[in-house]
């Protein structure tokens, strides 16, 4: 792993060292070049028992059949025993059992004195077998053997040794030996050079190879003109042979790989679709049955491939299922004793852990073990991933012993698995199981662990390069969540040492790539420093946060660069790290100098941590926004796309960068002249922004804005009175929410919110004194609705008519302080409503799945979305009542919604929608899958970086089934981005839910809220009028707050005239009239002058 930055595949599969993710389609190539199970005349006697899986029989068959031919001195298929062998231990004993017996069957071929090339056969039968199964030091060994004897052979060509060679370097780089490989491929192109007549695949092939030796040693230029030479060699070859599509797919697979290290993401996606394709193609019309089964595997390969690459997008979801897909093709594919099999489902687990799917990721990763035990191999590697995943889930789970236990069996695997070294998942385990250490108070212990990876790094001269930074910056992590505080200061400043460039130091790495790793070091000798104050005094806090500007700048330069996914949920760590401390210490700071021009500093930086959350995102590939040029947008990611490869390379050239930031910085210039929406969009600075809040406040309004630092709650309250920050102390949230939302008696419902009151609400109560109120929420309040709290417990859960703050407020939420606009007037639109309402109904369901069954983009998800029917009569009568237009069932399409749904009043959204915590980009809404239209076939979610580059101009966008995906996990941030995106495209406000509510309760309240906005309320009054009448008329369970608490309002409350587009324009006509009335006068009497 580590799971946060490539969770899926931490290595080529069936290749022993850790150390690249990307290589299946590059080592299934090779591999299968190195030697396959052959077509050969078979023996019908053991073919007819291997087909009926009588696999003692058979083996007793082979020995017979071997000691005849032996007899009879049949020497010229013998290499078909190998095949036999193989097949007939793995299926009746696993792989262990086969390697003894291959082992067995090899060591007596010296003694049986065949002729040289009959056993170099034999030799290349064993190496596909042990290539297969992954004992590749055995498949070394024996390839160096073969390469010894074909030297010896008289007459061996020059190309039969460069071959021989070339194999031997694979060995070498399956096992992760990469310079050692490069240097066998050299010497193969040398034979190969001297031959003068070797054949075009295999010298495509050694090109291939040196390609991805470069790629591997980041040496990306001398990659890709390896790779060039390789598809140049085969393009000259003139053959259009599935053979040739084969090897020219594989090839391009790896260029993929290599568009994907250059941060071409959307490219390296389009390349491996296209190489999927050409191996479907290969499979559906050749007719050679191990050519079939090596695209078929080679497919396999780029399908995860393409899993990782959505990843590195931030679609996790997405490269979650299509690693799914490939797990169900692998089990249909591989026979049930290939060892792969256990590998795919431990990979599936890590999958699934990135995305917090616990139960999942656990049930995979006991599969993997429960595999690889099954069928008798210790594969230390893989099963040390597994145990570190199901150390993750321990954890999370709050089970330490389990825990401890996993993350112990892990390191012992590790330890194994990489013998005197330690490979990256080995490193990456300690760090996490030091600090998992130390969060539960193993002092000694977790500080052993710490100091693994630095002894480690420093002996083996590892220099000053990030994994030893990452090793120290962990050593004060450890340190200072056991409170030794003046241990952490002393590694954080060994850590800034060690990150400040030397004056002669003129590479990239060295200037650009440490400083992410220096604001940790600053961050936590800050936070420790202040933790040491028992009493810190003014010119402390003021000092303090001076040091942390720079912290402030390297993070804001690496914001608008990083394109990375993994790069990029690492930024967010070290913002959300930066802001809670810049917090506590200004807090501080106006405690002691109760200055209240500090409050507005304080705001600022909240703000402006929220929206550098958001803005993270937008670097990722595929972001698009509304009224920019596709010109502007290439030439800002190929400018980007530029910096981020000049980083990328050990030794970069700093004239380069600095000529390149300067151009980078004109280029932002240009944009804040020309698009100056967008440019505040993405790379204003907001700290200055924020100014006198009271005064753009609206009339009769109290604006509340929670702000969590560091584990306390303080409040900012302001009307037209003025303003006022309270401490709120800590105040637990997460078991109150849900006894609110949960299903159960009155008395669990009503403690709860009684409680939140006296928390959240009585310490201030006494400021608002306006009907309106508007909420500004952070951390876990997004999923709290405030209109539920209650001074006083309630009998019934009808009482929360009565004695609730929804008795009392009109209630509206917002996420930033910075959209508060006072002079802001709603648009007059001349559309009333748009609705889309896609019933999801069975026979929908049904016509999908007969059309996309079993392919790469069938989306099972989509079958079990729940019908809503009540949305869709919901959706046909407000289409009536307002004359409006309605998108049904298969009408209500993501291509329908991207062209009409701009310019009206209300955009009406009857669909499922969800709000990503994890991805807050993903947050998406659910369309229809149209199967008479490609696009809608494939392509029905509508995520929020799409939404950038629509025109939802409203006054009101409802979201009616937005459902919370991870709620207790960054809580908000999906609400928060999806919010953000429909105010970018145009909507005013938007109505959504907190939780997913009832279908039928969440119609009958939309129902009466529109009934509400006719009459001219205001869109707050409306929704809350709408809730009131809905519990006078509901019974039941029905009443519980999960029924229709949820249904908020965000942005703009303002009421909507819906009849100004009917009434306004009868004026207009009366004054065209007019006018037209007005010039044929005049030229009538222009012509009785003339």
């Amino acid at each position: 792993m580590p799971i946060s930055t490539y969770p899926h595949f931490p290595r080529p599969i069936g290749a022993r060292k850790p150390k690249w993710r990307f290589l299946y389609p590059f080592l299934a190539t090779l591999l299968a070049i190195h030697g396959t199970y052959a077509q050969h005349r078979g023996n019908d006697r053991i073919d007819s028992l291997l087909r009926a899986k009588r696999y003692h029989q058979a083996i007793d068959e082979i020995d017979l059949q071997w000691e005849r031919d032996l007899q009879l001195g049949r020497m010229d298929s013998l290499e078909r025993y190998v095949d036999y062998l193989a097949m007939a231990h793995l299926r009746s004993s696993g792989p262990a059992t086969a390697k003894r017996e291959i082992d067995t069957f090899i060591g007596q071929i010296p003694d049986l004195g065949l002729q040289d090339r009959k056993a170099l056969k034999l030799y290349d039968r064993a190496i596909a077998f042990y290539d297969r199964q992954g004992f590749l030091e055995r498949s070394r060994l024996l390839t160096l053997r073969t390469l010894e004897l074909i030297k010896n052979i008289q007459g061996a060509t020059q190309e039969e040794i460069g071959k021989t060679t070339y194999n031997l370097g694979v060995c070498h780089l399956s096992l992760g030996q990469v310079s050692k490989a490069d240097s066998i491929f050299v010497r193969a192109l040398e034979h190969y050079k001297k031959d003068g007549a070797t054949q075009a695949r295999n010298l495509s092939d050694l090109y291939n190879a040196l390609g991805a030796t470069a790629w591997m040693s980041t040496e990306l230029d001398k990659a890709k003109n390896h790779y060039g030479q390789a598809l140049e060699i085969l393009i000259n070859k003139d053959s259009t042979g599935n053979e040739n599509l084969l090897q020219s797919a594989s090839i391009r697979a790896n260029i993929a790989l290599l568009e994907q290290s250059m941060g071409g993401l959307e490219s390296a996606l389009r390349l491996q679709r296209q190489v999927i394709n050409d191996y479907d193609k290969i499979i559906r019309t050749t007719e050679d049955t191990e050519l079939r089964a090596n695209a078929k595997r080679n497919r396999l390969f780029a399908i995860y491939n393409l899993s990782i690459y959505h990843n590195d997008l931030g679609q996790v979801d997405k490269a979650r299922d299509i690693i799914r897909f490939a797990h169900g093709l692998a089990e249909g594919l591989l026979s049930p004793h290939d060892p792969e099999l256990p590998r795919y489902a431990i990979a599936l687990a890590q999958s699934e852990l990135a995305l917090r799917n616990w139960s999942q990721a656990k049930e995979f990763a006991l599969r993997g073990l429960s595999g690889l035990d099954s069928i008798g191999l210790t594969d230390p590697l893989w099963q040390g991933n597994a145990h570190y995943v199901l150390a993750k889930i321990a954890s999370e789970n709050h089970d330490i012993p389990g825990a401890k236990d996993h993350f112990d069996r892990a390191e012992k695997l590790y330890i194994r698995s990489d013998g005197e070294g330690m490979g990256k998942e080995h490193l990456g385990l300690l760090r996490d199981k030091a600090l998992f250490l130390a969060r539960h108070g193993y002092q000694t212990e977790a500080v052993g662990v710490a100091e693994k990876p630095y002894s480690y790094i420093k002996s083996h001269n590892m220099g000053n390069g990030q994994e030893l930074l990452k090793s120290v910056g962990n050593l004060a992590e450890v340190q200072t969540k056991l409170g030794n505080h003046q241990m952490a200061i002393h590694w954080a400043d060994t850590g800034i040492s060690l990150s400040t460039p030397s004056p002669t130091s003129a590479t990239g790495l060295d200037r650009i790539q440490k400083d992410l790793y220096r604001s940790q070091f600053i961050l936590i000798k800050v936070r420790s420093s202040y933790y040491m104050e028992k009493s810190p005094n003014v010119a402390f806090l003021t000092e303090q946060l001076e040091v942390l500007k720079e912290v402030v700048g390297i993070l804001e330069k690496r914001k608008e660069i990083t394109t990375n996914n993994g790069d990029l949920d690492q930024l967010y760590e070290r913002f959300k790290e930066l802001g809670q401390l810049r917090l506590r210490l200004m807090i501080d700071l106006y405690e002691r100098t109760k200055d209240p021009g500090m409050i507005t500093k304080i705001l600022a930086v909240h703000e402006s941590t929220v929206y550098n959350r958001i803005r993270l995102k937008f670097n990722l590939a595929g972001n698009r926004f509304k009224n920019v040029p596709i010109g502007v947008v290439k030439r800002e990611q190929a400018l980007i796309k530029r910096v981020n490869n000049i980083l990328r390379v050990p030794n970069g050239n700093m004239e380069d960068y600095f000529t390149l930031m300067e151009t980078w910085k004109r280029f932002k210039d240009s944009l804040k002249n020309t698009l100056p929406s967008y440019y505040n969009l993405r790379y204003a600075n907001l700290t200055n922004t924020l100014k006198d809040v009271p005064s753009r406040i609206p009339q009769r309004t109290t604006l509340i804005r929670y702000l969590r630092v560091e584990g306390n709650y303080f409040v900012y309250v302001a009307s037209k009175k003025g303003e006022v920050l309270i401490d709120l102390g800590k105040v637990e949230i997460a078991p109150y929410l849900s006894d609110i939302q949960r299903l159960g008696k009155i008395e669990r419902s009503s403690r709860a919110a009684q409680i939140l009151y006296d928390r959240l609400w009585k310490p201030f109560e006494t400021h608002v004194s306006t009907e309106r109120v508007i909420i500004y929420p952070d951390g876990e309040l997004f999923n709290l609705s405030f209109e539920l709290l209650c001074p006083e417990k309630v009998t019934t859960f009808g009482g929360y008519a009565h004695r609730s703050l929804l008795a009392k407020h009109d209630f509206s939420y917002h996420y930033s302080l910075m959209l508060l606009d006072p002079d802001q007037s709603p648009t007059l639109f001349p559309s009333g409503l748009v609705a889309y309402a896609p019933e999801f109904n069975n026979r929908m369901k049904t016509e999908y799945k007969m059309a996309l069954k079993d392919t790469l983009d069938f989306d099972e998800a989509y079958l079990t979305l729940l019908p809503q029917p009540f949305s869709y009569r919901l959706a046909q009568k407000l289409g009536k009542e307002f004359d409006g237009t309605m998108y049904l069932n298969e009408r209500a399409s993501k291509k329908l919604f991207s062209q009409r749904a701009k310019e009206h009043k209300i955009i009406h959204i009857g669909t499922h929608a969800e709000s990503n915590n994890l991805r807050p980009e993903l947050s998406r809404l659910v369309f229809a899958k149209n199967i008479t239209d490609s696009l809608d076939l494939e392509d029905n979610n509508l995520y929020t970086y799409e939404i950038y580059n629509q025109n939802l101009s409203s006054n009101l966008a409802i979201l009616t089934a937005c459902e919370t995906g991870k709620p207790g996990y960054r809580p908000g941030e999906g609400m928060i981005s999806l919010a953000h995106a429909f105010h970018y495209a145009g909507s005013e406000s938007i109505l959504t839910s907190q939780w997913q509510i009832d279908e039928r309760s969440s119609a009958r309240i939309l129902e009466s809220f529109y009934n509400r906005l006719k009459e001219g309320l205001t869109k707050d009054r409306a929704l809350r009028m709408a809730k009131l009448e809905y519990l006078r008329t509901a019974q039941g369970r029905e009443l519980h707050p999960q029924y229709w608490a949820g249904l908020i309002l965000m942005g703009d409350t303002a009421p909507i005239d819906f009849y100004q587009s009917k009434t306004t324009i009868w004026p207009w006509v009366v004054i065209i009239f007019v006018a037209i009335l007005v010039l044929l006068f005049i030229g009538k009497w222009n012509s009785i002058d003339d």
